[in-house]
């Protein structure tokens, strides 16, 4: 069974995949908010080096008009939509390379194109599989 990584596994989708993963024999790394764990500073990763699988799950979408919408609630939602994929990727990434691992993005568009390619090619070249999935593109 693999060891896999998971973001925001503390609702919704996130917390669906954890259970199911779990009940099919997986081991589960949790990384969530409500457990302290925030994706855009990936400090404790580094005691993580058996990774198998890491889903980039975690994501804020904040609802506001752009007249209210403050320049703090437009960072949460980059840092955490987009910086913390990349974050998350780079910290993972020695290990996944080294299992020949998988990564799963389930990310807003705000993510998508910057990690796409890149993430993309150096992932054919030296692990196996990448999956992209950009939420309502």
């Amino acid at each position: 069974m693999s060891n896999i990584l998971i973001t925001g596994t503390g609702k919704g989708l996130g917390k669906a995949m954890k259970e199911e993963l779990e009940k099919q024999g997986h081991s589960i790394i949790d990384y969530n908010l409500e457990d302290g764990n925030d994706v855009r500073t990936t400090k404790d990763l580094i005691m993580w080096e058996n990774i198998d699988v890491l889903i980039n799950n975690a994501g804020v979408n904040l609802i506001d008009w752009l007249e209210n919408f403050e320049e703090d609630m437009w960072d949460k939602v980059m840092d955490t939509n987009a910086k913390g994929i990349y974050m998350m990727t780079k910290a993972c990434l020695p290990s996944l390379i080294r299992r020949k691992g998988t990564i799963l993005n389930i990310v807003s568009n705000a993510a998508h194109m910057p990690m796409t390619c890149s993430l993309c090619l150096q992932c054919i070249q030296r692990c196996s599989p990448y999956n992209d999935f950009a939420v309502g593109s």
